[in-house]
């Protein structure tokens, strides 16, 4: 990712070059941790359908141990 800077451009140029830089890497960042954000989400969502269909389940069982 990084690229070679002019050797002719000054502190302030080649500082504007590595702000632009960070910037597109921060952006990449940030997409990545949204679609992280989102599978998190939809694994807690499977998490919670599953336990809920075992409670289920359970209370089910209980209901034929106790008639």
């Amino acid at each position: 990712m990084s690229q070679t800077q002019d050797p002719h451009s000054t502190a302030s140029e080649q500082s504007v070059q590595e702000l632009a830089q960070l910037q597109e890497q921060a952006e990449a960042v940030r997409g990545v941790l949204k679609r992280l954000l989102m599978e998190v989400v939809v694994a807690e969502s499977s998490l919670a359908t599953a336990q809920t269909s075992r409670i289920v389940e359970a209370n089910e069982q209980l209901g034929v141990v106790q008639k």
